[in-house]
This record gives C-alpha cells, sequence and structure tokens, in this order.
C-alpha cells in the first residue's frame, strides 16, 4: 500500500513539474546565447572542428573564470580575479568575451 501511495504522489509531482515546463516558453541565458553566435560564426567562417573546438574551449574558460570572479566557487583555470561588489552576471559574461 505504501508504494502506491509513494507512486501516486511522484506521479502527481512528475505531472505538475511537466505542465509547468510545456507552459513556460524555453528562455536562453547568457552562455548558450553567446555560445550560439560563437558555434555561427565558426561556422560562417569556414574554420575547422579543431580550431573551432580550441576557440570554445577557450570561450567556456574565459566565462568560468568571470562568473567565477563573482561567486567563488570553483577554482580558476586562467585569471584570478576580483569582481566588484554587486556585479552582474551578464556583464561579466560580456567581459570576458571581449
Amino acid at each position: 500500500m505504501r508504494i502506491i501511495n509513494h507512486f501516486k504522489s511522484m506521479t502527481g509531482i512528475l505531472l505538475v513539474v511537466l505542465s509547468l515546463m510545456a507552459a513556460s516558453p524555453t528562455k536562453a541565458d547568457g552562455i548558450t546565447d553567446w555560445n550560439e553566435i560563437a558555434v555561427r560564426s565558426y561556422v560562417e567562417a569556414g574554420i575547422g572542428h579543431q580550431r573551432g573546438a580550441r576557440a570554445m574551449a577557450i570561450l567556456h574558460i574565459a566565462i568560468h573564470d568571470a562568473l567565477n570572479d563573482i561567486d567563488r566557487q570553483y577554482n580558476t583555470y586562467a585569471v584570478n580575479a576580483y569582481a566588484a561588489p554587486h556585479a552582474l552576471p551578464e556583464a561579466a559574461i560580456v567581459a570576458a568575451l571581449h
């Protein structure tokens, strides 16, 4: 009986989550936006897969370090800096890509 009640409650939770996901439009964040821009530019420029993969790795390391400068949760890879108090993650991403 307990297993059936547990299954019913898990099914209800799953239905609520799925309905919320279906009701809200998918929204990209700054990282996925810049990722799409980078991939598109590499394809249009005609650079190879190896150079494109290397460039994407550099891009994502820069983004990681910039976001990590705001909220120190992980070790940095390349740049060990500190962000200004109340820095915005979106601004950090844009700064990392320039």
